[in-house]
């Protein structure tokens, strides 16, 4: 599954939904927080894992996976080549927060 076009091209105050809180809100400077200047991609969360998929203007993205069975919630990042990484969700490596480069 491609990226959706919400991924790109938005206005700097618009809604993103962050992770943190666990809500959409509404943008101002999207560049100054991880949980902030990504915007919603993809969604999986037909089954356990759920996975969640962001990415940045300039392509750098992050996949979350949500385990409800193990009770972990868990990030996958890179700089490129999103398609591929969601298209791999289940493969990829994930890690906590401070074991991610977000």
């Amino acid at each position: 599954m491609e990226p959706n076009e919400q991924c790109r091209g938005l206005p700097v105050n618009t809604y993103y939904w962050n992770p943190v809180t666990g809500a959409w809100e509404k943008g101002g400077d999207l560049s100054s927080n991880w949980a902030v200047k990504y915007l919603p991609c993809n969604q999986d969360d037909a089954g356990d894992p759920s996975y969640y998929g962001y990415m940045d203007r300039d392509g750098n993205w992050y996949i979350v996976k949500e385990d409800e069975a193990a009770g972990l919630t868990q990030y996958a990042a890179g700089t490129s080549g999103y398609v591929a990484a969601w298209a791999g969700r289940a493969g990829l490596t994930y890690g906590y927060p401070n074991e991610v480069d977000l």
